[in-house]
């Protein structure tokens, strides 16, 4: 039996900055940096889709682990609007617009690899979680989250 996990997340919006000074060497000469960066990054429509099978732990009989897993990311868009001190205006837009249609080209050349990174990393993690689980208590788990979500009074402001 397989099972299905989709989230969609319909907008994340990520803020920060960056301040980088130093001197950076490039064939024996030193350039200095001095960089102010406000970081803006909006992604919409992030949808992430993951089919995985449950099957007994390699190490324990009675626990799971994870024996199928195919995991597929689906971004709309990602909209840059970072803002750096040093350059002007007409700069700040071609390098937002630079970073908006890159990461659409990483999107799809990254997209094959993806099962093999949560392969290596979040799969082991999780099995090495289930190992000592049996289908019941994962199950009274997945109800208890589920019946803490239902009662959780959220709104929603757009």
């Amino acid at each position: 039996m397989h099972d299905i996990l989709d989230i969609i997340f319909a907008s994340i919006q990520i803020f920060g900055s960056l301040d980088l000074k130093g001197t950076l060497g490039i064939a024996g000469f030193a350039l200095p940096v001095d960089e102010d960066i406000r970081i803006n990054i909006k992604v919409t429509d992030l949808r992430i889709i993951a089919d995985y099978k449950f099957g007994q732990s390699l190490t324990n009989p009675n626990g799971l682990r994870i024996s199928d897993f195919d995991v597929k990311i689906f971004v709309g868009d990602v909209k840059v609007d970072n803002w750096d001190e040093s350059i002007d205006i007409v700069l700040n837009t071609f390098s937002n617009n630079f970073l908006g249609s890159l990461s659409v080209l990483l999107r799809k050349e990254l997209r094959p690899y993806v099962n093999d990174m949560l392969d290596r990393t979040l799969k082991l993690f999780i099995d090495t979680v289930l190992e000592n689980k049996t289908m019941t208590q994962l199950i009274d788990f997945f109800n208890f989250i589920t019946e803490k979500i239902s009662i959780t009074n959220c709104t929603v402001n757009a």
